[in-house]
């Protein structure tokens, strides 16, 4: 997939959302101050102790590099899932899948 397949696949899924649960500050209004431009970032992945390459579409926090939640998209699965950003030297960590973009963004 391209980045723009990717971004299209999250403009589909927020169109047909009818809501999110918000209690980490992320709504409907305000989705598009923590979106970014999908890149494809490693993980690692504690329960296959292995290695993923997986786009990043929401970040939590931008102005933080080392703190916050990321929403992440698995071209393989095409499942949504979260992530958290790693200390300088440890790497991000996928946290687990969660299927579409609305249900990954009201486990946060």
């Amino acid at each position: 997939m391209t980045s723009e397949e990717v971004a299209a696949r999250v403009d589909s899924e927020l169109a047909s959302c009818k809501g999110l649960d918000g209690s980490h500050g992320i709504h409907l209004s305000n989705i598009g101050g923590f979106r970014v431009p999908p890149t494809r970032r490693d993980f690692k992945d504690a329960s296959t102790k292995s290695i993923c390459s997986l786009w990043v579409v929401i970040d939590e926090r931008t102005e933080s590099q080392t703190d916050g939640y990321l929403v992440v998209f698995d071209e393989s699965s095409m499942c949504f899932g979260l992530a958290v950003k790693g200390r300088p030297g440890q790497g991000d960590s996928i946290i687990g899948f969660y299927g579409n973009l609305v249900e990954t963004l009201n486990s946060i």
